[in-house]
Parts: C-alpha cells; structure tokens; sequence
C-alpha cells in the first residue's frame, strides 16, 4: 500500500460540523518530498447531507448554490474508498490550511473510519506561518489567500481542489523559508 501526504481542503456549508454539511472536498495526492503523485490524480467530491443545515453566508464565500444536487455522504464516502482501493493507497498524512477545522467535518463526514483512512500526523500552513512570523521570516497576514500572494503561489480560492493545490505548492515553499533556504 502506497503511503502518501493529502493536500485536502473542504467547502462547508457553514463553521459547525454538527450543524453544517460539506459541500466540497478536495484531495490532492503528493510523495514525501511534496511532488504530485505520478499516476494518482487529484480527487474533488461534491456531498451534501440534507439532515444537516447550509448558511447563506458560506454559499456567499464558495458560490457553490447548486448543493442540493451532490451526492450524499454516504455516496462519497464509497467513492473515497473506492480511489484509495483503485490506487493503492495507505494512510493518508494530511496537509492543509487550518487543517482542525477541516478535519472537525471530516470526521463527522467518516466518522469511525477517518483513523483508517488519515494517519495523525497532520501539516498545516497555517502554523507554519506562525512559525515563520515568530521565527523573523514572514511578517504577513496567515491567511491562505495572503500567504499565496507572498509566496507567489496561484490560488483558485474557496473551490476545495483549488485550495488544496495551493496548499500543495505553498508547503514547500514554506519549509525553505522556515530552513533559511528564501
């Protein structure tokens, strides 16, 4: 089984797990050394669980208004287990961009199964900005949208693939600066 690090990135309906759905869910599989994985494409799932609420306000932010026609949780769900099955895939370690929030839905969304799929090993741009802030190396805002920007890194902002690429590409950007390495 193949072991790799998921950028991944979720558009909610809203800021609580337990009353909001996922809309969006990007996956963008990457090598140890936070190259693409060859051979393993990326993986966006639109989902929607209608026992759960969807805020106006998010819908304002992720434009994703056609919710109600995604596939429900336990649709997508088989299809993420069905692309690790068809790739091989271990553990999962993931990446993202206040990457506790996501995961908060995440499990929600997985439930029992997301230490089965997800290793507890978690990277996350946001801390590492902090880190670089502390550290004299970065003196900007830690928002995904900013980091970007500084670290010259294209952005589709709030499209789950979209961010999870971004985060991909601005991981190791972050790490050389964190090392000295500008």
């Amino acid at each position: 089984m193949l072991r790799i690090i998921g950028s991944i990135d979720c558009e909610t309906g809203g800021l609580d797990p337990l009353r909001h759905s996922i809309l969006s869910f990007g996956l963008v599989p990457l090598n140890q050394d936070f190259s693409p994985v060859q051979g393993i494409p990326s993986l966006q799932l639109f989902m929607y669980e209608p026992k759960l609420e969807v805020d106006p306000d998010a819908l304002r932010i992720n434009k994703l208004f056609d919710y109600q026609k995604h596939a429900s949780y336990k649709d997508c769900f088989i299809k993420l287990l069905s692309y690790i099955d068809k790739y091989k895939i271990g553990k999962i370690e993931p990446l993202g961009q206040e990457l506790d929030f996501d995961f908060s839905f995440i499990q929600f969304w997985l439930m029992n199964e997301t230490r089965k799929i997800f290793d507890r090993t978690k990277r996350d741009t946001r801390r590492v900005a902090q880190a670089l802030i502390d550290a004299g190396f970065y003196s900007g805002s830690t928002s995904l949208v900013n980091l970007c920007s500084a670290f010259e890194v294209p952005i589709q902002a709030h499209d789950s693939i979209g961010d999870a690429t971004a985060v991909s590409l601005l991981y190791p950007k972050m790490i050389k600066r964190l090392k000295g390495e500008h």
